[in-house]
Order: C-alpha cells, then sequence, then structure tokens
C-alpha cells in the first residue's frame, strides 16, 4: 500500500463546479424547488452561462445521466423590461438514467 506524505493527507478536497452545482440541485429537489439561472448563480458564485453548461452535461451519461427538467417561469417574466425576455427554471431528479434504451422506452 501507497504511504501519502503529510502535506498530501492536509489537502483539502475541492469539488467541481459540476459536484457542487449537482448538491445544489439534488438539495432543492428534496424540497420540490424549482431555481432559475439566476437564483442558481446567487447561490454557486458561479456565471449563469456557465451554469447552463454545466446543467448540459450533468444530462449527459459520463457525468451522472441525470434527468434536469426545465420550464418557462410566466410570472417572473412579467417583471422583466423586455417581453421577448423568457425566464427558465431547472429542477433535477434523484434518480438516473440507466441506459438511453431505458430513457427512450419511457418517452
Amino acid at each position: 500500500m501507497r504511504k501519502l506524505a503529510d502535506w498530501q493527507v492536509l489537502q483539502p478536497v475541492l469539488k467541481t463546479q459540476r459536484e457542487i452545482l449537482q448538491e445544489v440541485l439534488l438539495c432543492a429537489a428534496r424540497y420540490d424547488v424549482w431555481m432559475t439561472l439566476e437564483e442558481l448563480a446567487h447561490k454557486t458564485r458561479y456565471p449563469e452561462a456557465s451554469i447552463s453548461a454545466q446543467l448540459r452535461h450533468l444530462r449527459k451519461a459520463q457525468h451522472g445521466g441525470f434527468e434536469v427538467e426545465k420550464r418557462r417561469r410566466l410570472w417572473a417574466e412579467t417583471m422583466r423590461p423586455s417581453a421577448h425576455e423568457k425566464v427558465w427554471e431547472y429542477q433535477m431528479r434523484y434518480g438516473r438514467w440507466d441506459t438511453v434504451q431505458q430513457r427512450k422506452a419511457i418517452h
């Protein structure tokens, strides 16, 4: 067995942006809460564009294959200065898709 140096043992384990986003979304899912990109950015302190990219990654099999749902938050759109600006909210489910075939069988 390989012995670790003292500095290796004391090194903090830093989580990736994807792991942090995953934890926030799973915590929100426990309470059936939907979150916008703006809310996720506020909670994680990452930019909205970066969060959007990580949401796409979380859907991929190699990154967990999570089911990330998306819907419009209509009441928030009425508060925007532009009528063309859409507000989307996201929710991630606990269950993961085992295979692509399983996903296609349901839809």
